[in-house]
């Protein structure tokens, strides 16, 4: 496993993969899983949304004035105006996905995003917003997506939109309870941070505590991609598996790869076996010791 460590503040776990349609003339993934995972104690996110896209799309930016879409997302936890963006499906956006509703602490969203037009250098953005704060969210700007990326994971941070000043009143902060989420009437920082936290300034009204605040990592974003599986279908099984399997059904061995294909009597592939690792394959034929998709 290969770990990136980007930032340091946490809340966040994201991982992709590649699902199992593929682009065959280019051998390029044509949708992906995301799947991500609040660690905070006491911060909901908002509706999560990600995003692939060409290089030269971002939904966000470090050091830069955030966009009115992303302001929207920060401040409300709404992420309509950002959605209606990408439903347009703007020069360099390839496909997106949005979570129905936010995720509570210790709990997960998975979607899948499915590329509706070509993407030559595929790259994932995701935003979603700290709800129990003025103008924080988290997420991933414009990370490369390759094919032979297996479990590699970095730790992503909390940003500040740098849209509303941080006073930490539930009066302006839409995941208080009853908040009206009114506006600050200034602009903050004026560009996106590395967030500085909750720090719990205010004891005589409704107001954030330092058990809103967090800790690092706010994100892990695991990404897998392996281009030597081509089934449809893919799920890790114990290597224990494997004889059993084996010795149920037909098999054989690829001598160039070393892989050990278990097949049904009709030449249906029921698993493949490889460094000690089974993963289960459906509707896919082996033709000369060689697994393909049907």
């Amino acid at each position: 496993m290969v770990t990136l460590r980007l930032f340091a503040l946490p809340a966040l776990a994201i991982s992709i993969s590649a699902v199992p349609v593929e682009d065959h003339s280019k051998n390029r993934p044509l949708a992906w899983n995301v799947t991500v995972e609040n660690l905070n104690y006491k911060q909901s996110f908002s509706p999560v949304v990600a995003a692939i896209h060409e290089p030269s799309f971002h939904i966000f930016q470090t050091s830069t004035v955030a966009s009115p879409e992303l302001r929207q997302v920060a401040e409300t936890a709404k992420p309509d105006m950002l959605v209606a963006l990408l439903k347009t499906m703007p020069k360099g956006v390839c496909g997106w996905a949005v979570a129905p509703g936010f995720t509570t602490p210790g709990k997960f969203w998975t979607g899948t995003i499915t590329l509706t037009k070509p993407c030559e250098s595929p790259h994932l953005s995701v935003v979603s917003m700290l709800a129990q704060t003025n103008d924080a969210f988290t997420g991933v700007n414009s990370f490369p997506l390759t094919r032979d990326m297996v479990n590699v994971r970095f730790d992503a941070t909390a940003y500040d939109a740098g849209t509303e000043v941080n006073n930490e009143d539930c009066a302006y902060i839409p995941g208080c309870t009853g908040s009206p989420n009114l506006d600050t009437g200034g602009v903050g920082e004026g560009f996106i941070t590395v967030h500085r936290g909750v720090h719990g300034i205010l004891t005589n009204k409704p107001a954030l505590t330092v058990d809103n605040d967090w800790r690092f990592p706010v994100s892990h974003i695991f990404m897998s991609s392996d281009s030597e599986r081509k089934s449809k279908l893919w799920l890790e099984w114990s290597a224990e598996q494997a004889p059993a399997l084996g010795a149920r059904d037909s098999a054989l061995v690829d001598p160039a790869s070393g892989v050990f294909v278990a097949t049904g009597g009709d030449g249906t592939v029921m698993g493949v076996a490889r460094s000690g690792l089974l993963f289960m394959a459906a509707g896919c034929s082996t033709r000369s010791g060689q697994v393909s998709t049907v």
